[in-house]
């Protein structure tokens, strides 16, 4: 095997040195901080900080709150407070409503009735009726009768007076339905 000249060997130790700051710089785990330059190290530690940084702003459980400063941490707690109003807002997530404050605790309440009345219209998702008004309830009625009615329209089989409230008039079979 050939032995490398001055000139290549120099060549491969600072491709090596490179690839040692680019595993360092980018927190791989084969990282040998013991070679790097003062001015890497101090690109490194940003790097780091910036990582993980990023890391609680998305909420990644390897977050270290403690390595954030003062500003840092208040930006990543206003994005945890939008979170979690967003997630009061749309029903979807958790949602910790105490850590709302007043006027946002009244529109996410606001929310998941408006939500809850929705769900019951279209007869999806968790229904309680118990929190429907006498109008959402009477609303939600004449939507479950119009949505029964047109499935046994477009149905084959006998339809139910019963599953239509036994609405005056309406006939027993989608035949009679039909011809009305």
């Amino acid at each position: 095997m050939k032995q490398l000249d001055g000139s290549q060997q120099q060549v491969v130790t600072q491709t090596t040195l490179d690839r040692n700051f680019q595993n360092c710089f980018y927190g791989f785990p084969n990282c040998n901080a013991s070679q790097l330059t003062a001015a890497e190290v101090a690109l490194v530690a940003r790097s780091a900080q910036s990582r993980n940084l990023q890391k609680c702003l998305e909420g990644l459980s390897d977050c270290d709150k403690r390595r954030l400063s003062d500003k840092e941490r208040d930006r990543v707690e206003q994005v945890e407070h939008l979170d979690n109003l967003k997630s009061c807002l749309s029903s979807l997530g958790d949602c910790d409503r105490s850590k709302l404050i007043p006027w946002e605790q009244q529109a996410a309440a606001i929310a998941r009735q408006d939500h809850n009345f929705q769900d019951c219209l279209e007869a999806v998702g968790e229904c309680d009726r118990a929190e429907l008004s006498q109008q959402e309830l009477s609303v939600v009625a004449r939507a479950t009768k119009v949505s029964t009615l047109q499935s046994c329209i477009l149905s084959s089989g006998n339809c139910s007076g019963q599953l239509l409230g036994a609405t005056p008039g309406v006939k027993s079979t989608n035949a009679e339905v039909k011809r009305q």
